[in-house]
């Protein structure tokens, strides 16, 4: 499987480019090996800005983009781990949602359908509005 179009995950805004070129270089460069499909480097690179740079706004997305990696290699349960770091770290981030799909999703490849749809309704009703609910939506009823 595919991860999730990474063309749009990186729309800085003006507050986050403040961090610091070399942290935001190092991200990007690190988002443009997910959107190579290059996954055995884009990992340890995502590992390695998350390491350096815990607090930066980044950091967040970058967790994200982690799970979403592992999620490709079929990793689920080390995806799952990822995406619950995220949750646990950042739990109003604005990959929040997403994290929460992805982890219904990893439960459900997983064949744990009692927690994946657990997690399909949390999505739906912390964050009604999202791309996420709608795709909780579809994939619980399939």
């Amino acid at each position: 499987e595919q991860p999730a179009e990474a063309a749009g995950a990186a729309s800085p805004s003006p507050d986050r480019e403040q961090q610091g070129d070399g942290a935001v270089a190092q991200y990007r460069a690190a988002l443009e090996l997910v959107r190579d499909r290059e996954l055995e480097r884009a990992l340890p690179a995502l590992e390695s800005f998350v390491r350096e740079h815990p607090e930066h706004p980044y950091a967040d997305n970058a967790l994200y983009w982690r799970g979403e990696v592992l999620y490709a290699q079929r990793r689920y349960r080390a995806a799952l781990e990822a995406f619950e770091q995220l949750l646990g770290a950042y739990p109003e981030g604005n990959k929040a949602a997403d994290a929460l799909l992805k982890m219904a999703l990893c439960h459900k490849r997983m064949g744990r359908l009692r927690q994946a749809r657990a997690l399909f309704e949390r999505v739906r009703r912390e964050h009604p509005d999202s791309v996420a609910a709608r795709v909780a939506s579809r994939e619980d009823n399939s």
